[in-house]
């Protein structure tokens, strides 16, 4: 998980909990977690999804099941929270179904990520720019060093990217890229929570086409303020 996940969590923690809640690394007797010192790892990170047959066919049939239950309740007039609750245990599932801890560890961080990243290029004064405003659209660059790893997660073959293939076969019938992004880092949290945590959620987010400046917007991973600055401040 990189620093900037984790200090999108301790700003959420910090909005819900007050200023109780400190930063991670916000203190020079922390160590900034070096990408570049596990940079070898990353090829690895979620290989197991597609290599290791148990989870591989633990997690197609649980796609293949929600395919069936989804069949003759298509369009967005099926929105609710019952869409909501199917997709948090549907998610919860497929996390359980995987067999290897770390890998577990990586699937719900990189779907915190993957919404993180969305919704961090928003930019509220963008429009009188000329730009567009960004913010959770379903739209980030994959190929930006940035966003390195997510297209792990988001990838057109359905045994290896088993959250797409939710997506394409399944929750795309009944809502955007953009609020299944959110709702499913939304959920693996809720699922992830050592106690019942309640985290309002809203259907609406509207998909972008292209997102040109989206990669740009994006605070480095360097400490939580830039975090602050890109997600709160600005």
């Amino acid at each position: 998980m990189k620093i900037s996940t984790i200090c999108i969590l301790s700003l959420l923690a910090k909005l819900q909990l007050g200023d109780s809640i400190g930063c991670p690394f916000s203190s020079s007797d922390h160590d900034v977690p070096c990408d570049e010192t596990h940079g070898h790892l990353r090829s690895r990170r979620l290989a197991s999804l597609s290599e290791d047959p148990d989870t591989r066919e633990k997690l197609a049939a649980i796609i293949e099941e929600q395919k069936r239950l989804l069949q003759g309740t298509t369009g967005p007039d099926c929105i609710a929270q019952g869409t909501y609750d199917n997709l948090r245990e549907t998610l919860g599932a497929m996390t359980d179904s995987i067999a290897d801890a770390g890998e577990r560890g990586h699937f719900i961080g990189g779907l915190v990520r993957l919404a993180a990243h969305d919704f961090m290029d928003f930019d509220q004064n963008a429009a009188s720019l000329g730009q567009e405003i960004g913010g959770s659209d379903g739209c980030i660059d994959f190929d930006h060093a940035a966003n390195a790893g997510l297209s792990r997660l988001w990838c057109d073959d359905p045994v290896a990217c088993p959250f797409k293939a939710l997506y394409d076969d399944v929750f795309g019938e009944v809502m955007s890229k953009a609020d299944f992004w959110v709702a499913s880092a939304t959920a693996v949290i809720q699922n992830a929570a050592p106690s019942t945590i309640d985290i309002p959620f809203r259907w609406g987010r509207v998909d972008s086409v292209s997102c040109p400046t989206s990669s740009v917007r994006i605070p480095e991973p360097v400490d939580c303020g830039s975090n602050e600055a890109a997600v709160i401040d600005r």
